[in-house]
């Protein structure tokens, strides 16, 4: 079966709307239930958490943009695509992929400050400086996504065999920047999780290195690292690869399309993560699902608060 067949599948078509309603639906419980909560959008660890959950309900939105777009083009049997169209349908993923690494790149910035730095991080946690880096983070992602529709007047009309964003950005963002990006990020992410796992080891003599929250974290972190491995990691490796050895561009359309899949995965695995580690997000939304009254729910020295976890990352690409 040809690739391009491969991605416009009905059942692939099917897995990615069930993953946008999956992204879209539990992100949007979790930012209900973080700023219906005072006690829980105080602490800047939980409003971090937010914006990756912003970040995620974007790039789950553009599982449904990809799912629902080839449905219709299969149904019109339209299969004449401009890098200009299909580029469009590309912003959500675009805006996302940015969003979600920045976010993912300062929680990991959040959790070592808390360690090694914890009176500069208590002085940080205000919503002003919550604020400001969200706007950071949001102006970045908008400004590079608008930045990716340069030249696109050259080259809108160009047809593609295989309607994917990496078929219709510019060579020079497709080859050099994102290439950039994505390396960027996997290192320096990867070099303060290798610092954070440190100090762990050095602080398990102690109180704080032995007690159950440290292990939470530890075993949080485990888990978001396999995952930023195989949905961010291997396909971005792959795409490199495929360009260094000359595949054709259908192929690297393809390996596109499959990255930005295996990103609306992670924006709904990022769900389950923080679902499952998070103790009071757990409770809260299982008193939601439940039809339960809300309840404030807070710390306690066992099952402490979200400043004390670790992040979730989110894995995307065009």
């Amino acid at each position: 079966m040809p690739m391009g067949a491969i991605d416009e599948h009905v059942a692939v078509s099917c897995f990615r709307i069930f993953i946008w309603i999956a992204a879209v639906s539990g992100n949007t419980l979790i930012l209900f239930i973080v700023f219906a909560q005072r006690n829980l959008r105080k602490k800047g660890a939980n409003l971090l958490f937010a914006q990756l959950s912003i970040a995620d309900f974007i790039t789950g939105t553009e599982s449904g943009v990809r799912g629902l777009s080839i449905v219709l083009f299969n149904a019109f049997n339209y299969h004449d695509y401009t890098k200009r169209l299909c580029l469009y349908l590309g912003i959500p993923g675009l805006l996302g992929i940015h969003m979600s690494q920045l976010t993912m790149l300062a929680i990991a910035v959040d959790r070592l400050l808390c360690i090694k730095f914890p009176i500069l991080y208590r002085n940080l946690e205000t919503m002003t400086f919550a604020f400001i880096r969200f706007s950071v983070c949001f102006g970045f992602s908008a400004a590079m996504t608008g930045v990716a529709f340069v030249g696109i007047g050259q080259r809108g009309d160009d047809r593609i065999a295989v309607c994917s964003t990496g078929r219709s950005l510019a060579p020079w963002y497709a080859q050099h920047y994102w290439v950039f990006l994505a390396c960027f990020f996997t290192l320096f992410i990867y070099a303060i999780y290798i610092a954070i796992y440190v100090l762990f080891t050095r602080q398990q003599s102690s109180s704080f290195g032995n007690s159950a929250v440290q292990k939470a974290i530890f075993i949080t972190m485990t888990a978001v690292l396999v995952s930023y491995f195989f949905f961010w990691c291997i396909p971005n490796v792959l795409y490199v690869v495929f360009k260094n050895i000359g595949l054709s561009e259908t192929v690297l359309g393809y390996n596109s399309s499959l990255i930005g899949l295996l990103s609306g995965v992670n924006s709904a695995t990022n769900v389950l993560i923080y679902g499952w580690k998070h103790p009071e997000l757990r409770g809260h939304m299982r008193r939601v699902l439940k039809g339960e009254k809300a309840s404030i729910v807070t710390a306690t020295a066992s099952r402490p608060s979200m400043s004390h976890l670790a992040p979730a990352t989110h894995v995307t690409h065009a």
